[in-house]
Parts: structure tokens; sequence; C-alpha cells
């Protein structure tokens, strides 16, 4: 008989009880953890700049666990990453005082709710029923940005693996036909389970699908397309959706990990709903329908929780910018329409053209990648100082129009070629130089696309941009 996975005991209450009881024991299990801890790592720069408190990478270079003589403040991406399977042992413990953690850096009238943190722990529970099936969940929260460490990408370009976005990169290495290839790049996979091999393997294969670019709207229709030819070749049961699910919300609750890692800062309540929400979009297609209608439900849902009008054309591309600005309820996505009625013809013109959730970006081969972080971190300028919302949303709005710009510019080109375009660089740019993205002083001359398919703006040409991927 299997035994039932038991976490270790822990004490939430302690200041360093998870970190010697987590973070060390699973540094020295995976060796990947330590390619974290490197300057070159790949940064998402959604509020890449705000790092308020001490964090992992202060605890692990105070007792010379690793070094960060050049870096100036905390490696982003281990903080998230460790942060992930911290979240993952407080969702499986599901006490009260595992909660109250979880918990303990939200603002009260926005924080999940007992209800949720307890549906989120009995997941946890139908899911990791012995030893073997946590060490694959943590495994896969470890292996699922690693794609971003320039140690992993090098081991890969041996097996002609170059994927330039870090979903499609570890979904490439994980469908390898060779667990040794697999191994090649990544060491501690050769160590786990042989089932935790195959479970990995099958759900790299199946879940071809990124459960925030649905959150997020970041594409039509196509985004499901592969997860739906997966189930329709028998390919997804109800356990590997709710593996990926679980995957999916450590993952979301780690994302700003950087900023606190004291507990959750991302996953609210109302955060959480809107992945209740993907999650019935998924479960549309595993029940026979198709990719049109998991995407007609999944904004038909949307349009209600922010009371827009999903089938009007402007209320559509107002609710696709509200869900890149995780926006979940209506009294945000109704300011926002407010400050929309200020938009020239011209404007709702390219956003028609190029964010229609039914053609534009959505027809192409190519896949634009790390859109939102531009608008969120556009609408979140200036928090600290007390900027009016109407302020921080209009920037925004702005943004957007912006960036339907450059995208017509980029259509003719980017209609059939497959290769990834990343703004991951622009919404560090929307950091540093807000301005720049105001309608009124766009100048669209000064932006490009680089040899590595990021777009760049021109006076960063000279900036080494070979550390993003």
């Amino acid at each position: 008989m299997r035994s039932q996975y038991t976490s270790p005991e822990m004490d939430w209450n302690s200041k360093d009880d998870a970190f010697l009881n987590i973070v060390l024991p699973l540094m020295e299990k995976y060796e990947e953890t330590f390619w974290f801890a490197d300057d070159r790592v790949a940064i998402t720069q959604e509020k890449a700049n705000t790092q308020s408190t001490p964090g992992w990478t202060d605890d692990l270079v105070k007792i010379g666990k690793i070094k960060n003589d050049h870096l100036k403040g905390k490696y982003i991406e281990l903080e998230r990453m460790l942060s992930s399977v911290v979240c993952l042992h407080l969702f499986y413990d599901g006490t009260k005082t595992a909660y109250d953690k979880f918990i303990s850096v939200q603002t009260k009238n926005d924080c999940l709710t007992w209800a949720s943190f307890q549906s989120i722990h009995e997941l946890a529970r139908r899911v990791i029923k012995t030893p073997a099936l946590f060490e694959a969940m943590e495994a896969m929260l470890i292996y699922s940005d690693i794609g971003k460490t320039p140690k992993a990408r090098e081991k890969a370009k041996e097996l002609n693996i170059t994927h330039q976005d870090h979903d499609d990169w570890i979904e490439a290495v994980l469908s390898q036909e060779n667990n040794a290839n697999i191994s090649k790049i990544i060491p501690s996979f050769f160590k786990l389970a042989t089932d935790n091999k195959l479970l990995l393997r099958k759900i790299a294969m199946a879940m071809k699908i990124h459960l925030g670019h649905v959150a997020h709207l970041e594409g039509g229709e196509k985004m499901f397309h592969k997860f739906h030819s997966a189930v329709s070749k028998g390919m997804v049961d109800p356990s590997i959706l709710e593996f990926a699910f679980l995957i999916q919300l450590c993952d979301v609750a780690s994302s700003a990990a950087h900023e606190n890692n004291k507990g959750s800062l991302a996953l609210v309540e109302g955060w959480y709903q809107v992945y209740v929400i993907v999650n019935q979009a998924l479960q549309v297609i595993t029940k026979g329908g198709n990719s049109n209608e998991a995407l007609h439900f999944y904004i038909t849902k949307r349009g209600e929780q922010l009371n827009l009008n999903a089938s009007d054309a402007q209320e559509q591309l107002l609710l696709r910018l509200s869900c890149m600005l995780r926006f979940y309820n209506a009294q945000n996505s109704g300011l926002l329409k407010e400050i929309a009625k200020e938009l020239s013809e011209s404007s709702w013109s390219v956003l028609k053209t190029q964010f229609d959730l039914f053609g534009g970006i959505n027809s192409w081969e190519r896949n634009p990648t790390y859109v939102p972080a531009v608008f969120l971190n556009l609408a979140r300028l200036h928090a600290d100082n007390n900027e009016p919302n109407r302020d921080k949303l209009f920037r925004a709005l702005n943004g957007f129009v912006c960036l339907a710009k450059l995208l017509e510019d980029q259509a003719p080109q980017n209609k059939n070629n497959q290769t990834p375009i990343s703004f991951n660089e622009l919404a560090k740019l929307a950091s540093e130089k807000p301005d720049y993205f105001l309608i009124s002083q766009f100048d669209q001359s000064k932006f490009r696309v680089n040899d590595n398919n990021h777009y760049v703006y021109g006076e960063l040409q000279n900036v080494s941009l070979k550390k993003h991927y």
C-alpha cells in the first residue's frame, strides 16, 4: 500500500523554520537551484525593481551558501522559485497557522479567504498522495523556470534546444524521447523516481498550454489549440489537469516573492477566483468542447466579473487590457472604461486591428510574450507616491495603444514567423522611462526588434541583452 506523503513538521510562526526545513534541503537535493544565483539569469521584468524586505538571497549569502558580489539586491528568480515550493508546503499543510502565514502580507479586504485556502489544500491532498508525487511537484516548480538560467541554456544547446521562451524551452526539454538527454541538461532529473520521470514527461507533452497566458488573455483561441489536440488524443486526464493547476497556483502565489517572501502578496481572493474560471474554461475542452467555446466561456465569465460586455468590440478590448492588468473587480475596469472615452478613433482602430481576440496578433504564427508586464509596470508607476488610480490607468491605456502601433509595424514579418517576440525589455523600459509610452510623446521610430527577437528602445542598443532569453 502506498504511504500518504507527510510534510515536515513546521513552525510557521518561526522566522527561520521555512529556510532551515524547506529551502536548505531543497538546495541540497537539486543542484539546479544554484543556477538561479547568477546575475545573468533572465528576469521577468514585472515590478522587478521593487525589492523591499530581506529575502532568501540575503539568508543564503549570510551562511555562505551563495555569493552576490556584483548583485544589487536579490536574485529575483531565485526568490520566486524557492517561494513557490514554500507555498506548496503551506497549501499541503492546510492548517490555520499555515493559512495565517500565507496571508500575513496581504491586505485584510483583499486576502485569500479561509474557504479558498482550504479548497487549494484539498486539491493538494488529492494530487499529492505519496512522497514521490510531492517530489514530482517540487521538481516541476524548479524545472519550469530553469530555462531562464544561462547554465541550463548552455547545456541544452548541445541537443539543439534553443527555444527563446522559457515555457517552450522546458516543454522541449521534457519532451525528449531519451531520459538520458534530459539528465544531460537537468542533472537532478536522473535521480528522480522512474514514475516521476514518466509523469513530468507526460505533463510536458499533454499540458501544452500556459494557464497564466489564458488568465491574462495574452492570446486568442490558439492558446487552447495544442491543449485541445492533446485532449482529443486522450493524453489529458483529470489528474494531470489538477497537477498542472496546483503548479500554477504555487507559481502565482510566489510571483511577488522578491518584494516580500514572508507570505504570498500575489494570490489574493480575487485573483484565485480568476484561476478558478481558467480551470473551468479548460474543462469546457475536457468535456468535449472546442477552443473557440473555451475562449468564449472565459471572456464571458471574466466580462461578468468586470462588468464588461465581451460581445461589444470596444469593451472586449478593454476586457483584454483588464485581464492583462490582473483586474478582478468592476471598480478598476469601470474606471478604465471611463478613461477610454478620451481615446481617438485612430487609437481605437489600431487597438481593434492588433488586439482583437479573434484577429490581429492572434492570427500570427509568432507569439508575443511579456506584453502584460509592460502595462502592469505602467499601471503600478508611482504607487508609493499615492498617484491617483486614474493617472496610473491612463498610462496603461496609453501603453496599450503604443504597443498596438508597434505590433502593427511588425505585422507583415510576424504573420508566418514562428519565433516568439519578447516585450520583456520594454517592460523594464516602462518602469524606467514611462513617458516613452504616452501617446503624445511616443516615437515609434526609436523602437525595434533586435537579433535576440526582443523589442528594444534605440537608446538601449548598447545594453547587453544576452542575459535575457
